[in-house]
């Protein structure tokens, strides 16, 4: 190889690392707003936490929703069920009782009557 080639090639050289070093500082211009590493570490350890803290949200909705409503059955037992409801329309429908009558004979309360007959 001669010194020219050799010339030739270290300029071909040159050219192509002088391309490189201006896409270099072109890549600089244009990302000079980009968080440095230490700033996307702290973001990144943030969405982590975050995350993680919504898994647990997620799970204790999850856990809320299909946890029964009074699981044990606790409280006072409701006095109307859905065939003293029944007996009480029959009585008033087909024997025409008024509600003071079906509430003695049912040996329940006038308001418990006109609940069952109104409202439910």
């Amino acid at each position: 190889m001669t010194k020219a080639e050799l010339q030739a090639k270290l300029e071909q050289a040159n050219k192509i690392i002088d391309g490189l070093m201006q896409q270099i500082s072109d890549l600089h211009r244009q990302y000079t707003d980009v968080v440095t590493k230490q700033e996307f570490d702290g973001l990144l350890k943030q969405y982590e936490a975050l995350e993680q803290r919504y898994k647990i949200l997620q799970s204790l909705y999850d856990k809320k929703q299909t946890k029964k409503h009074n699981e044990r059955n606790a409280g006072r037992k409701p006095k109307l069920n859905p065939e003293l409801i029944a007996q009480i329309h029959k009585l008033k429908n087909e024997n025409g009782m008024t509600i003071q009558a079906i509430a003695e004979q049912l040996h329940i309360s006038v308001g418990l009557v006109h609940k069952a007959l109104h409202t439910l």
